[in-house]
């Protein structure tokens, strides 16, 4: 059996898997590995499912350069509510041949007739930082990759472009 891409440490058929095919997560921080697992995946119609309508995109495809997600690190997962809570990760990805990428997210997500969704991003409180990169480059590289802050909760991300409304991912 295939390991997960969320790094969960199970199998994808045991883990992201049942939710990819519409079995509703658990709780938040399940939605948001099994976003990410969908950006590595390329599984648009998942990552639109699993968006909420309010901030959802019309369409997602995924262009080139396509990122190579490595791995994802979920840091907190903190209810905020019974129907809302927040994650914040670590997903760190390359482009080519270039340096690894460590962007952070903060995310948040709302739970709507026993469903999960992924809402938004913490306005100006995700980052990507690249080894031998300025904190401006690692701006910018962010918002191409995944402005506003995927997955893996967000629009506009490299190798991940929306077409309509909202914001996209976490990841994305």
């Amino acid at each position: 059996m295939a390991a997960c891409p969320c790094g969960s440490g199970r199998g994808y058929d045991d883990c992201c898997g049942p939710l990819h095919a519409g079995v509703p997560a658990a709780d938040a921080q399940a939605l948001m590995r099994s976003r990410y697992s969908a950006y590595v995946r390329e599984d648009a119609a998942y990552l639109l499912r699993s968006w909420h309508p309010s901030t959802r995109p019309d369409a997602l495809s995924f262009d080139d350069p396509r990122p190579t997600w490595l791995r994802l690190e979920v840091l907190r997962h903190l209810a905020t509510g019974s129907d809302s809570a927040e994650v914040e990760f670590v997903a760190r990805y390359r482009i080519g041949g270039g340096s690894v990428v460590r962007m952070r997210e903060h995310s948040r997500f709302l739970r709507e007739d026993g469903h999960w969704y992924y809402l938004d991003a913490v306005e100006g409180w995700g980052r990507a930082e690249g080894r031998g990169r300025t904190q401006r480059h690692a701006q910018r590289q962010a918002r191409r990759l995944h402005a506003p802050h995927p997955g893996p909760a967000s629009t506009g991300r490299r190798g991940l472009s929306t077409r309509g409304r909202g914001n996209a991912w976490a990841a994305q």
